[in-house]
């Protein structure tokens, strides 16, 4: 996770970004209980990125959100375990 964070934020290359987005979008799909320890710094990540002047990185930002939505709101009405992630931050999304 380290690494994805830090070429996030140093790279400076648009492409690389989306690319850390992408995974980071993946690995909340796969190790959604494990995010917990990373999340404050993926709220840093893709508040940064939803800000950045090229659109496919704000989107990457975006979609990063709207995934998380789409995997707490099908665990809860399977009434599996959700850890509310987005819950915890809407104030700062909106």
């Amino acid at each position: 996770m380290n690494k994805i964070f830090s070429a996030c934020e140093t790279s400076g290359d648009d492409e690389i970004i989306v690319n850390c987005l992408m995974s980071l979008r993946e690995i909340s799909t796969q190790e959604y209980e494990s995010i917990q320890f990373y999340f404050t710094k993926i709220c840093e990540i893709t508040s940064n990125a939803s800000q950045n002047e090229n659109a496919e990185v704000g989107a990457s930002a975006f979609e990063f959100w709207t995934t998380l939505i789409d995997d707490e709101t099908e665990r809860k009405l399977k009434g599996g375990m959700c850890m509310n992630y987005v819950e915890s931050c809407k104030e700062s999304l909106i």
